[in-house]
């Protein structure tokens, strides 16, 4: 039997996102970095756009 084991979460640094952005890795997506992870943002709604 293979041992198991849990994943790893990588948190991510400032910089490292911004690399990713610049390579265009979200392709588009509306994320924000947030203590280290990554997460997709909704979208704005019409009253938050102005």
């Amino acid at each position: 039997m293979l041992p198991t084991t849990e994943p790893q979460v990588h948190l991510w640094t400032r910089d490292e996102y911004y690399r990713l952005t610049d390579l265009d890795f979200f392709q588009g997506r509306r994320v924000e970095l947030i203590e280290g992870q990554v997460s997709d943002v909704a979208a704005m709604k019409s009253p938050h756009a102005i």
